[in-house]
């Protein structure tokens, strides 16, 4: 398969964030802020998957968060919005400039 094609499903497995764009450093770009956002709160990341299960029914192990605010594991779209809502601020506010 050529470097620059996609993956094909069943063929192989998804290129990750990295692949696609070697210029980034991280699976994300909301990791640093989401935590910065989150202690602000005083929550832990353990409290902070309480809520996130309490107001979106969304189960995420806090290892999971912890991989999102480390920048190694990418993040959805309806995550974003999810946490958003859980820090009560705008899903742009999640984003820092760059």
């Amino acid at each position: 398969m050529d470097a620059e094609a996609p993956a094909v499903a069943g063929t192989s497995r998804a290129r990750s964030a990295r692949e696609r764009m070697p210029h980034m450093t991280s699976e994300n770009l909301i990791g640093p802020q989401l935590k910065l956002m989150r202690e602000a709160k005083g929550l832990s990341l353990e409290q902070f998957c309480q809520l996130l299960f309490q107001h979106t029914q969304l189960k995420m192990a806090r290892s999971t968060l912890h991989k999102i605010e480390c920048g190694t594991r990418v993040v959805y779209d309806y995550e974003v919005r999810y946490f958003a809502a859980i820090l009560q601020v705008s899903m742009e506010n999640l984003f820092v400039s760059f």
